[in-house]
This record gives C-alpha cells, structure tokens and sequence, in this order.
C-alpha cells in the first residue's frame, strides 16, 4: 500500500497500556487553555477512520465541544484488510480500532449513526435513525469503501458482524482450490501474496488485472522506466509465488452470485470466469479488489460533488464548495493528491518531523472561525518523495519504490501493514485491554444525549 513519510517501529508492551499521551512536539496548539468562543462551539466530525479519528481528537483537546458519528462499533485500519482476511482474530485485536479515546471533554460525545444529509443552511445533520444534531461546524471524514472483501461491506457496522464477516472469508479461502483474485493494484496484489502465505502450496492463485502494469493505479505520475521495473519485479516475485498475473485483460462475466462481502463462492463447487478475450478461468473463489468508492454521495448535495469521481469539491482551504462551515479531508476529497493516509491524518501524538495533514489545518481554520476571523490556512500538499510497498509472500519478499525492498517484507510481518499507526492516531496502544468488545457498543452516546437542540431518538441498532 502507499505509505507517506517513512514511521518508526512501535511496540507493544506485555501490559495494560493507558492512551498514548501527544507527543510534546506537537503540543504546543494545545499549551493554552481554549478561549470562551472555542469552548461554546460544536464541531460534527462524521466518521472515525484516520482522518476522521485524527479530527475528533485535536478539535476535543483543542476545546470544541465535539460529536463523532461513525456507523462502526470501531475504526477499521482497512490497509491490514489483506491479512484481516486470512486471519481473523488479528483483524479483530488490531485492525478494529476502539475509538473510546477519541473524545474525552465533559461536552464531547460519541454517536454510532450513519448521516443521510447534512444541510448548511440549518447548520443540521440528518441520521439514519432519524434524528438531527445541530453544529456550528462540520468535518466529514467519510473516506471511501473499499470494493474487496479487505473491508467489511456496507451494512455491517457492529462487532459480532465484522467478526462474522472476516471469519466466512478466512473460511472460503482455507477450503479453495482455484482462487481468482480480479484487480492487480496494491490491494490485489497483497490480497494475493498474503492469502499465498495461508494457502497450502497445490491451491491456484490467479491475478487477473486490467492495465499493462501492476499497481499502476497507485504510480500515476513514475517515471515510465520505473514503473516498468517495479512491475516486472512484481511479477518475477509473484511467478516464484506460484501466483499465475494475467494483465490487460476484464472479468465480463461469471458463474457465480456475489456472497456478502466482496467474494464470489458456490460452496467449493468450481464456476466459470470469462475475460474479454474469450478466455475461460476456473474457480470456486473469486476475491473481488478492484479499488474503492466514495461514501459521499449519499449525505452531501449534488453541488458540492465532482461530477463523474463523486468526490466532495473542496478549496484549499479545505472547506466545501457552497456548504458554509463544512469542511472535507481524507479519500472523499477532489484534492489532486495521492490517497495517503499519511495526507489525512493529523500529526499530533506522532513522531517528530511528521508533517501536517488535512485533519491540522481544518483546526487551525476552526480556531480562526470561532474567534469571528475568515478561514485563512490553506493546504499544500507537502513535497515527499513517493514511497510504496507490496509485500508479497515471507519467503519472496516484496517490492518497493523509495524505500529498500526488504521495507516491504517487514509491512507484511513485523511491522503488520502499518496497524500501530492507526492505534497512535486515536491516543491507544494495541493490548488485550483496548481491544473492541461489546461494551463498546453498549457505551456509544444515546443521540438523547448528544449536543443537539433539536429532538432526540435513539440510534438504530446495526444489523
């Protein structure tokens, strides 16, 4: 997956941990108390993921009175989605990310909900559930949903659901003997070198992929040289994997109805796979990872939606085109950029010389807001070298841009696709006390008790 500037190795203690304190270097937002202005406006963060979680996080030790929606009982840290599936319990102790940390003002709250609108001229947000809450700013961190089975599909948003998915994933691929992974970008790719790790040696494993390269979603912009030698890697690595990579080529059609999740399965009986040249593969699974879409649509006005993409239109000031006090970052953005998750996420409580992301400049603008002054801090994409890493398998290795290529065997072993980084973003450090459990679920804030004037439901359950 694409990583952003180069992060230090975190490590677990053998103990109970207490949330992770903000690292002093980017304390110093935080070293004055919070004005009366800050302190008497609401901020609606709307979702949980990294930009999100980064978002709620500063704007609460900032002073704002702060409501996170997310649908989810946790945060999902969807780049450990390829090993999430083939196993499940680390999918459930360090892919899922509490988000019990995030908010802890006396004012701020947390809602499980999914938002169906949000109207800027009543400053309201509307919920599944029915309900409204009133703001006097909105951050929407929706991201975008990953079409793989790396993601938990949409509609399974509590934790015996997620566990059921991962687990029915992890189980149609143990009992595959013809395994067709369709997308070759960073997804499929470590989809299909990771689930290669967990299959016995006699299973196929074909990556059908619609481009001339590998990856090459991911590479807009390399040097075609470069491109072209990551990608052949790629393939001599996978060749030595006993992955078989079929490029330039369309899945048209199958023998096989979608199961919940992303995958193609008939119980272990084999189906057909047409591509557009007439060839025809067998299977009796097919994991679908043919990249992402947007989440926006569905809670934000057409006019403020890039037609085509569907991605919100944000100025560089980070705030929604025609939505007065809204602002957008992470994936569901039109900012010209590469989706890092290192963009998106704020900088507080990482390591020193860590840039801004998006989620540091809608609170300076904020800030600026609240004290009755125009938004004035603007984002530019901060000029690092592109870094990325595929792992493959532990005995081939993996390939990289920018950094060794042996980086790319420790994402996929010790350093687990990066999970630690999402667990320092919410304030927490992974340990068997900090894991999502169904308590979590029980203490997510009744919308009756959220900052709201307007009437008050209860959240409707997940399914």
């Amino acid at each position: 997956r694409v990583q952003g500037p180069s992060v230090r190795r975190h490590r677990t203690p053998n103990r109970v941990c207490p949330p992770t304190p903000l690292h002093s270097a980017s304390m110093g937002m935080f070293s004055k108390a919070p004005s009366a202005e800050v302190k008497a406006k609401h901020v609606v963060v709307i979702g949980a993921g990294l930009a999100g979680a980064g978002m709620a996080r500063i704007a609460d030790k900032a002073g704002f009175k702060v409501t996170v929606i997310e649908r989810r009982t946790g945060s999902v840290y969807k780049a450990g989605g390829s090993r999430g599936i083939n196993d499940p319990e680390w999918a459930m102790t360090k892919m899922l990310v509490p988000i019990r940390a995030l908010v802890s003002g006396s004012e701020s709250k947390r809602v499980q909900n999914d938002v169906v609108a949000i109207d800027a001229a009543s400053k309201t947000i509307s919920l599944s559930s029915g309900g409204t809450l009133e703001y006097d700013y909105a951050v929407v961190a929706v991201g975008a949903q990953n079409l793989s089975p790396a993601e938990p599909p949409l509609g399974v948003y509590n934790l015996a659901g997620i566990r059921e998915h991962y687990e029915h994933v992890s189980a149609a691929i143990k009992a595959a003997k013809k395994i067709v992974v369709v997308g070759g970008g960073a997804v499929g790719m470590e989809t299909a070198g990771y689930t290669r790790d967990h299959i016995d040696a006699s299973v196929s494993m074909t990556v059908v992929h619609s481009g001339p390269f590998l990856i090459d979603a991911s590479l807009k912009g390399v040097e075609p040289k470069t491109l072209e030698a990551f990608s052949a890697r790629i393939l001599k690595q996978s060749a030595d994997a006993k992955i078989d990579i079929v490029l330039n080529r369309r899945v048209t059609s199958m023998g096989a109805a979608d199961a919940p999740g992303g995958y193609k399965w008939m119980d272990g009986s084999e189906f057909t796979v047409e591509l557009d040249n007439g060839t025809v593969l067998t299977a009796d699974l097919v994991l679908w990872c043919i990249g992402s879409r947007s989440n926006a649509p569905q809670m934000m006005p057409e006019s403020s939606m890039e037609p085509g993409s569907k991605l919100i239109k944000v100025n560089r000031k980070l705030e929604v085109e025609g939505m007065e006090g809204v602002f957008a970052i992470g994936d569901c953005t039109n900012i010209k950029e590469p989706k890092l998750l290192t963009l998106a996420r704020s900088k507080v409580g990482l390591p020193p010389g860590t840039p801004e992301g998006h989620a540091d400049v809608v609170l300076a603008n904020l800030i600026t807001l609240a004290a009755g002054k125009p938004a004035s801090k603007e984002w530019v994409t901060p000029l690092t070298k592109l870094q990325i890493a595929i792992p493959i398998t532990k005995k081939v290795g993996g390939s990289a841009i920018g950094v060794p290529n042996f980086a790319a065997g420790l994402k996929g072993g010790a350093f687990e696709f990066f999970a630690f980084t999402h667990w320092m973003s919410t304030g927490q450090k992974a340990s068997k006390a900090l894991f999502v459990t169904e308590a979590d679920e029980t203490a997510i804030v009744p919308l009756a008790e959220a900052p709201a004037k307007s009437p008050a439901v209860a959240p409707a359950k997940s399914p």
